[in-house]
């Protein structure tokens, strides 16, 4: 047998009166979540940050100039034997003795200079003794000059013997002084007062064209920093300049010299200074790249607090104050000084700098200043 199972359809009022209470469900909802009037004003106060403020503080200061360059020495002398072909015997000094002027360094073998010296000095008495006739002779021929007993040539001869013999006896006093004087120069010394930096010579080794040792004269050293040609303006002749030594000491110098041309190749130029040895102290060596610094004159520089600069996305950035707004400055700056930002670009003298709650704030957001200094 058949059943059939009814369907029970809900009637128009139940639909209606279910459809009247969704929507007061709904708005009540919506009014809880929406604030009143009152409550949005708070929550807007309670987005204004209290900030503080300060222009940036004008100072005259004098910022250093970094430099680096090599250092050479002053001047230095090669030293060579002026005889060729002589061994050298003794070598008495080394690298990095100091020397005075004069002082002997080597010395070279003399035999064969002495061996000269004895027979210049023989054929000297030889023809002093010549010498001593021939005058004798000439004597007589003038006494003798009416008596028919001489011719008148052979009174010549005589005169003229007597000449010869003399200017023999001067050449070899001439030679004999040439040889004394190249005997002088087996002894190998210092031309000036310095330091040895290279040294050459060995016992046994022969003299001919070789440099047997190197002077830095006077230990004097040569700094050649360079610099590029745009603070060229900015030097001038006997500005200071600094150079650090060891624990923590400086020695301050006078800039003697701007090299007159520019290197191509790097645009910068050369400057050159000269550094003593009572200045380096020994601590400064040929050789050594030495990084300086030059004292530049005095400017007027803005300053803010080291708190008030911050870095956004890689930029150094400020916030300032402007119509109640915290305003985002992108800002160049320089050197930190005792606890201030040098800043050299991106913000004006009159600007009112956030120097305390910059960290919170973003571009445009609003503010409330609590207090302002300069």
């Amino acid at each position: 047998m058949n059943t059939s199972k009814k369907t029970r359809i809900p009637s128009k009022n139940t639909v209606f009166w279910s459809l009247v209470l969704l929507a007061a469900l709904a708005g009540t909802a919506l009014l809880l979540r929406s604030p009143t009037p009152q409550q949005a004003l708070q929550s807007a106060k309670k987005t204004v940050l209290t900030v503080q403020t300060q222009t940036p503080i004008l100072k005259d200061i004098q910022l250093p100039l970094s430099l680096s360059g090599p250092l050479t020495p002053w001047q230095e002398s090669s030293i060579q034997a002026q005889l060729p072909a002589l061994p050298i015997t003794n070598v008495y000094v080394d690298v990095a003795d100091v020397v005075k002027k004069g002082q002997l360094l080597a010395t070279l073998d003399a035999q064969s200079i002495a061996i000269e010296k004895s027979q210049l000095q023989a054929q000297l008495s030889e023809a002093t003794s010549a010498l001593e006739i021939a005058t004798q002779n000439a004597q007589r021929a003038k006494a003798l000059e009416e008596s028919p007993a001489l011719s008148a040539v052979q009174r010549e001869q005589m005169l003229h013997a007597q000449k010869s013999a003399q200017a023999k006896v001067q050449a070899l006093h001439a030679q004999l002084k040439a040889t004394e004087i190249k005997g002088s120069y087996t002894r190998i010394t210092a031309p000036a007062a310095g330091v040895i930096s290279e040294r050459k010579a060995t016992i046994g080794s022969l003299s001919s064209g070789v440099e047997l040792f190197r002077l830095i004269v006077d230990g004097t050293l040569l700094w050649q920093p360079s610099i590029p040609t745009a603070s060229l303006p900015l030097l001038k002749k006997g500005m200071q300049l600094q150079i650090p030594l060891a624990h923590n000491q400086f020695i301050t110098l006078p800039l003697q010299s701007i090299a007159p041309k520019v290197n191509p190749q790097t645009r910068q130029a050369t400057l050159q200074v000269k550094i003593s040895p009572k200045e380096h102290q020994d601590l400064l060596k040929p050789g050594m790249f030495v990084t300086g610094s030059l004292l530049l004159p005095k400017t007027q520089k803005m300053l803010i607090p080291k708190d008030a600069l911050l870095l956004v996305d890689g930029i150094h950035t400020v916030f300032v104050v402007q119509n109640g707004l915290a305003i985002q400055k992108s800002v160049t700056r320089g050197a930190l000084i005792d606890n201030h930002i040098l800043i050299e670009e991106g913000l004006a003298p009159t600007d009112q700098v956030i120097t305390l709650g910059a960290a919170f704030l973003k571009n445009n957001d609003p503010v409330l200043v609590q207090g302002s200094g300069s």
